[in-house]
């Protein structure tokens, strides 16, 4: 009895800590909030004490085919306007200080999916093989690594979206078509057509001057032989000449 009661407790602050709803999305909201994290920069030296306080629970019921799971990843910087940056010098994170790690585990069999090291600002794309888990631990850590007390460390702002693989390549794909128009597509080769005829008469312009470089090349090279055999030849008759002259002169008196 007991232990059912403790398993019910469980059940109800998992459910109550999930903060993804299972929903449609267009490409044009791709980048819609489903959930944002406020990450604040924590000293290396603190993290053991830190270890969940930045975790949440995600809930993938919506996918009941198992499939191949995207999570995107959007890291913004939460700088304070009052605070002169360019005054007081570069931040931790400038300096290769201070760095967004995170790392996606599963609630029941506590595998651990994908992990990195040095999250970076901006859209970070991480696809993961749920193998027919619903439930998954999302934890992230804006570490610090300077000690001192005059390091200017920065707070991070993260948003997360998930959605099926397969349907985040259709909507790309839908983006895509949608977007080149037979105006944008006729442009477009228009503007292909006019690179390949400056390419080609560049091209061709090149291949010319190649062809003459190598054949003044060649023209010089044989003049410079002739001449080389020509002065040869001579020199050796002469020199013949002055070998029987000499030979003669030994001999005979």
């Amino acid at each position: 009895m007991i232990l059912n009661i403790i398993l019910l407790m469980m059940i109800v602050q998992l459910t109550t800590a999930m903060p993804y709803i299972s929903k449609q999305v267009t490409h044009k909201n791709l980048n819609e909030t489903v959930l944002k994290m406020f990450l604040p920069a924590i000293k290396y030296t603190n993290s053991n004490e830190l270890t969940n306080s930045y975790c949440i629970v995600l809930n993938t019921t919506f996918n009941d085919k198992n499939e191949d799971l995207v999570l995107t990843f959007n890291v913004q910087d939460r700088k304070q306007e009052d605070y002169d940056y360019a005054r007081f010098g570069e931040s931790s994170e400038i300096r290769g200080k201070q760095i967004v790690d995170f790392s996606v585990s599963g609630i029941i069999s506590n595998d651990l999916y994908r992990s990195r090291k040095g999250l970076p600002n901006g859209e970070t794309n991480i696809v993961i093989s749920p193998n027919h888990e619903k439930l998954f631990k999302l934890c992230f850590h804006n570490f610090v690594f300077d000690g001192s007390w005059n390091s200017i460390d920065i707070d991070k702002y993260v948003t997360i979206d998930v959605c099926k693989l397969e349907q985040r390549e259709r909507e790309i794909a839908g983006y895509i078509y949608s977007a080149f128009q037979p105006e944008t597509r006729n442009k477009l080769t228009n503007t292909i057509i006019e690179l390949e005829e400056i390419t080609g008469n560049q091209g061709n312009n090149q291949m010319l001057q190649i062809e003459e470089f190598i054949r003044d090349k060649n023209e010089n090279t044989f003049d410079k032989l002739l001449y080389a055999m020509v002065i040869y030849t001579f020199v050796v008759i002469i020199s013949g000449i002055v070998q029987i002259w000499f030979i003669k002169k030994m001999v005979f008196g």
